[in-house]
């Protein structure tokens, strides 16, 4: 019974190095919506810079941006995709972000005045 416990273990921990890095940074996040009500929002994946592809086909995706953040390559946004400018954070994308036709990206702010 002992090995089969260190066995499930081993497989659960190994399972966790493998999963893709958006998938355990979901956090509950504060942010302004379009009538400057503050909103919380669960399930957001921190936006990092090898993160290109936004979101899923016919889905809802949320993210936050944290840190200062600078894309060299065009972001592509799948599905309907919803991004939080945390405080004191930038999200600069040199080359655009890509929003095709039947998907959406909406940005909302996270506070307003000096910490923006």
């Amino acid at each position: 019974m002992k090995k089969i416990g260190i066995t499930l273990l081993s497989l659960a921990i190994i399972l966790t190095l493998f999963l893709p890095t958006q998938l355990l940074a979901n956090s509950s996040e504060k942010y302004l919506d379009e009538n400057g009500i503050i909103q919380t929002q669960d399930h957001c994946i921190e936006l990092a810079e090898d993160l290109t592809e936004w979101g899923t086909e016919d889905t809802t995706t949320w993210y936050i941006v944290k840190n200062d953040l600078t894309f060299n390559i065009r972001p592509n946004v799948k599905g309907n995709v919803h991004l939080i400018l945390a405080d004191n954070a930038t999200l600069t994308a040199n080359s655009g972000i890509s929003v095709n036709a039947n998907q959406s990206l909406t940005i909302y702010a996270q506070s307003t005045g000096t910490n923006m």
